[in-house]
């Protein structure tokens, strides 16, 4: 079975959004500006046949973090020899296209870069950087373009159940070493269970211009039941945010239990998601899937997510239905 969810740690192959910040957009705008001399016509209709023409050179002349501004001049003599000039302008929009290098603009370069202790993704507007174990406090920090610094790392794995309030870890985080591969970090094997054998999965980092993901993706079945679980359980990532600005909290249903009769016998008969917002970094909504087996396709569940406080720590368990995959 093979997760994922776009935040600090997920079930999938996209954690998300941690982050999650926006996802990309593009769009273009496009407005035209001409100008002739004192006493010509701005009808083109009475313009005597162009004569020469300077051919358009199109080039950059506005840049910001999300959006830079195209514009050409072309330039036409007429058989008269007068010469009118017409400035066109679009504008690119695509989240995170540039990051500020502290002088200027430039375009992002989302790839990670193997460094002493780790790794490091800095040309982008999030910069992260990811420590080679993951079993260390910080093992993943961000630094986001409005100065924001979250540091965190992955914990455990659990499973939930909502009809009985139960809750066992069934794998926490040990020394794993991760590898670069194809833009990826790749930690394999990096949560044991309680007899210390290795649960079969990886952790997988990835970056885009305008999202980071934490992956973790199950490289051999899960079979609740041998937990003394039913398939009506959550499986659960929890990640700690050991620092961190105060997170902005939405909060929107998944799913409602209507029935009052399951409700009262339940101890969480709704499924909650909470949108987490550390400035411009945002948690988003993210999702799990099965690989497609022979003849089928892969299934897809919603990743819904809590920040919750457990004394002096902070946990971000991101939860998946057992029974939907």
């Amino acid at each position: 079975m093979e997760t994922r969810t776009p935040t600090l740690s997920s079930l999938g192959a996209h954690v998300a959004n941690y982050l999650s910040l926006l996802l990309a957009a593009a769009t273009l705008s496009a407005s035209a500006q001409s100008s002739s001399p004192p006493g010509s016509s701005t009808d083109s209709s009475l313009d005597p046949p162009s004569q020469d023409a300077t051919p358009a050179q199109v080039h950059v002349v506005e840049k910001g973090g999300d959006s830079q501004v195209w514009e050409s001049v072309t330039t036409n003599t007429d058989a008269l020899g007068v010469v009118t000039s017409k400035t066109n302008r679009f504008t690119e929009l695509n989240t995170g296209m540039n990051y500020w290098n502290g002088q200027d603009w430039v375009q992002s370069d989302p790839t990670f870069s193997q460094i002493e202790g780790g790794f490091v993704a800095d040309k982008v507007q999030h910069s992260v950087r990811i420590t080679s174990d993951l079993n260390v406090a910080s093992a993943v920090s961000i630094s986001t373009a409005d100065g924001q610094q979250i540091h965190s790392t992955p914990v455990a794995i659990g499973l939930y159940s909502p009809s009985n309030g139960q809750f066992a870890v069934i794998g926490e985080i040990t020394n794993c070493s991760g590898t670069l591969i194809s833009n990826s970090v790749v930690y394999p094997n990096p949560f044991v269970d309680a007899q210390g054998s290795p649960l079969c999965g990886s952790l997988v980092y990835s970056i885009s211009q305008s999202t980071f993901e934490q992956d973790y993706v199950w490289q051999s079945s899960l079979d609740v039941t041998a937990y003394g679980f039913d398939t009506n359980c959550w499986v659960q990532i929890i990640s700690e945010i050991q620092s961190g600005p105060e997170a902005d909290i939405l909060e929107r249903p998944i799913y409602v239990e209507h029935d009052q009769t399951v409700r009262d016998s339940m101890a969480t008969p709704d499924i909650i998601d909470q949108f987490i917002g550390f400035g411009s970094l945002a948690f988003t909504t993210g999702s799990a899937y099965t690989s497609p087996g022979i003849g089928q396709t892969n299934i897809q569940a919603s990743v819904f997510k809590e920040l919750r406080v457990d004394g002096s720590r902070r946990l971000l368990i991101e939860s998946v239905p057992y029974r939907e995959l």
